[in-house]
C-alpha cells in the first residue's frame, strides 16, 4: 500500500521464551522470515525492527541509542525517529497471523485516528503490536515517553484508535514461552 511501510517488530530479548523468538520455524521458516514475507505482499518498503547486533540481507531500522529500558515501545519510536511514514506493525510472536487479517487489517484502517489496532474481546485489550500506526502518532508517542510511560496498551486506550477485530481470535494468539510454544507446536502437528 502506498505510504504504508511494514515494520517486523523483532528487537527483544525473548526472555520468557529462553531463545530468539524471531528464529523459530511455525510456519516452515524462520518467523522473522514469515512475517517479512507476509508484509511486503502489502507493503513496497518492510524493514525488521532490530537490535544493531543482528545481521540481515533485509532491510533494517536499528533500536535507538537514544532509549534505554523503554521495552517494547523501541522498536516502534526507532522507526518512527527512521522513516516519516503510516506504519503496518507485526510483532514476531503471533504464529497465526495470515493474510486474511491483514486484509481486514487494512480495510478496517482509519487514517483519521492515529492508530488501526486488532483488539482482543477475550482478554479486552489492544494487541498495540498489530496494528497501523498513523504519522501522527509519533506525535503522542514522544512526550508519553519523555514522561516515563511506556505502555502502548495505556497510550492507545487514551487516544483516538480504530479498534479493528480479527476474523478468528485465535488469529492474535501470542507465543511467549517454551510452554506456549511447545503446547502451539504439538497443535500443529
Amino acid at each position: 500500500m502506498e505510504n504504508l511501510i511494514g515494520i517486523v517488530l523483532m528487537g527483544g530479548k525473548s526472555s520468557r521464551m529462553l531463545e530468539d523468538k524471531s528464529l523459530i520455524n511455525y510456519n516452515g521458516k524462520a518467523q522473522f522470515e514469515f512475517i517479512h514475507e507476509l508484509l511486503s505482499e502489502f507493503c513496497a518498503e518492510v524493514y525488521l525492527s532490530v537490535k544493531s547486533t543482528f545481521k540481515s540481507d533485509l532491510s533494517l531500522i536499528f533500536d535507538s541509542k537514544k532509549y534505554q529500558n523503554i521495552g517494547p515501545l523501541l522498536g516502534l519510536i526507532s522507526a518512527f525517529e527512521s522513516k516519516k511514514s503510516a506504519f503496518l506493525v507485526l510483532a514476531i510472536d503471533y504464529p497465526l497471523i495470515d493474510k486474511s487479517e491483514i486484509e481486514n487489517l487494512i480495510s478496517e484502517r482509519d487514517v483519521s485516528s492515529v492508530a488501526s489496532v486488532f483488539y482482543n474481546t477475550e482478554s479486552s485489550f489492544f494487541e498495540p503490536f498489530l496494528g497501523i500506526y498513523e504519522e501522527s502518532f509519533f506525535e503522542i508517542l514522544v512526550p508519553e515517553i519523555q514522561n516515563e510511560n511506556y505502555s502502548l496498551q495505556n497510550i492507545l486506550s487514551k487516544n483516538k484508535v480504530k479498534k479493528v477485530f480479527p476474523l478468528r481470535n485465535e488469529s492474535l494468539k501470542n507465543i511467549n514461552s517454551q510452554a506456549e510454544k511447545n503446547e502451539f507446536l504439538t497443535k500443529l502437528r
